[in-house]
């Protein structure tokens, strides 16, 4: 064992900062329904590509309305370029008007037509219907000037082109039609066009047709995915029943073998919460069983000593009644101290500090001191090298307290009791590092088959004399193991008396301060 060291005062330890003034409450925030949000994220894109996808269908339908009114456009105009002759050097047109008739229909659409030579002028028709590409200047002007290419002006096939005139829309399909008679010079240009109501009506029929397959298909995908919203959402919903119908005082933990993945790491945290809460509630009634089983005999003296003083009349007899009467009370304030430092122990949160148990279990002996010093006890310490542990500095402090309060009580006059804390280690790393408090006394020991039970609380070895009410060492377990520590107990030094060990997890190396 190391040397015993000459007991100095302690360091005076800084007061902790007055707790902060909490903030104030933000004002409640709406709550967002897990519900809504799943509909709008899975059915505003829905909407999104139903819109997207009428732009597209009603293109669609346009060109599809084109190409059938076109053909007959089309028609009309190899009609008229099939009735050109020319007579005496002029063009003449016969125009069939069946050809005019076939492009007749339901909406009623005006029909408009023109035939021109770049040197007789206008033939027939409405002499203002605008030329093809009039932008590029594509037309009479440019067959007269002869900036026309041979390909755009002997090219015989149709063509189609939209403009505006007299404040409607027209689709006007056109040909240039060479003419191969001495003396005329340039192309015949024929045009021929309609407005496009029916074209715009066949278009709005095959849009609406689609719509209303897209909008039956959209419709049932919207149930499917509400029904599937709802249905996923179902565990959620047995949940909440669940633990609405609880009775308040229930805290058994939730199941989680019906709920979706995701939410399993939510109800573990629930139940993480609850064991918690369990544990607190488990601990305030194991404080108020122990508190109204320990102190209703202590306070029934101290009544019954006190009703004797009160109908004493002899100044000595009365003076060593109230000494009994502070004697029952200091033994009840320690008795309390107890139960309230074995309840905190039982409802601590996780240690966080990290203190040198080296320093600490100095000051603690220091402070027994006197105590030791009025029964006869030679009360020592040993150890030099900085222990840092992670802890509570009060809960370690009542630790190492009881141990040197149960080592004074047995251990007779002229005994020894010996504080030691020192590091061990495992192997050289800092994870099999421990930091062990052993207090040894000189009293009579525990015997083996007993060394288990004492740890349990009120619980005191048979025809034991000392004073005491049996938590000491259930204070000291349970201190230890909220500290992720273990306390065992062995035979004193050369086999007398008995030796307490506490084993705690390390914290850094063996040279760092707390």
């Amino acid at each position: 064992m190391p040397d015993r060291a000459d007991l100095t005062d302690p360091s005076g330890v800084s007061a902790a900062p007055p707790d902060a003034e909490p903030e104030g409450t933000a004002p409640p925030r709406r709550r967002r329904s897990l519900r809504r949000t799943l509909l709008i994220y899975l059915l505003a894109p829905l909407g999104a590509a139903l819109a997207v996808n009428t732009a597209v269908t009603y293109r669609t339908a346009l060109d599809s309305a084109n190409q059938a009114y076109d053909r007959t456009l089309q028609g009309a105009l190899l009609a008229i370029s099939e009735r050109v002759t020319v007579d005496d050097g002029l063009i003449r047109i016969d125009l069939p008007y069946s050809a005019l008739e076939m492009l007749e229909n339901d909406f009623q659409d005006r029909i408009y037509y023109r035939v021109s030579h770049p040197e007789q002028g206008e033939i027939t028709g409405y002499p203002d219907l605008p030329e093809p590409l009039p932008g590029k200047r594509f037309g009479i002007s440019r067959a007269i000037s002869g900036e026309a290419s041979s390909d755009e002006v002997h090219n015989r096939k149709p063509f189609f082109y939209e403009t505006a005139y007299h404040g409607e829309h027209l689709r006007i399909a056109a040909q240039w039609r060479p003419l191969f008679y001495p003396g005329i010079r340039g192309p015949l240009l024929i045009q021929i066009g309609e407005t496009q109501g029916a074209r715009n009506q066949l278009a709005r029929q095959l849009l609406l047709e689609s719509l209303v397959k897209e909008g039956v298909l959209i419709v049932f995908a919207a149930l499917l995915i509400a029904f599937g919203v709802l249905h996923a959402l179902g565990p959620l919903r047995r949940l909440r029943h669940e633990v609405a119908a609880r009775d308040p005082l229930d805290l058994s933990p939730l199941a989680a073998d019906n709920v979706p993945s995701e939410v399993t790491p939510l109800v573990d945290a629930v139940n993480a919460h609850t064991a918690r809460v369990r544990q607190l509630t488990d601990a305030q009634r194991q404080f108020i069983d122990d508190a109204a089983h320990q102190l209703k005999t202590p306070l029934a003296i101290i009544k019954s000593q006190a009703d004797l003083a009160q109908r004493e009349t002899d100044p000595l007899r009365l003076q060593r009644m109230v000494g009994d009467i502070g004697q029952t009370a200091t033994a009840t304030a320690r008795l309390v101290q107890q139960l309230l430092t074995l309840a905190r122990s039982d409802a601590a949160p996780p240690a966080s500090q990290v203190l040198n148990l080296t320093e600490l279990a100095r000051q603690v002996t220091f402070d027994w001191l006197p105590q030791a010093l009025a029964r006869r006890i030679d009360l020592g310490f040993a150890g030099e090298v900085p222990c840092p542990v992670r802890g509570d500095e009060v809960l370690l402090r009542e630790l190492v307290a009881n141990l040197i309060d149960n080592a004074l009580r047995y251990t007779p006059a002229g005994g020894v009791v010996t504080v030691e804390v020192s590091v061990e280690r495992k192997t050289a790393t800092n994870a099999d590092k421990a930091v062990v408090l052993r207090v040894d006394d000189s009293g009579p020991g525990i015997g083996v088959d007993e060394r288990e039970r004492v740890f349990d609380r009120f619980y005191r070895p048979a025809g034991s004399s000392a004073p005491g009410n049996g938590l000491g060492l259930a204070i000291v377990r349970a201190i230890a193991r909220r500290h992720g520590g273990e306390v065992g107990l062995d035979d004193g030094p050369e086999g007398r008396g008995l030796r307490v060990t506490v084993h705690l997890p390390a914290v850094g190396g063996e040279n760092d301060a707390a």
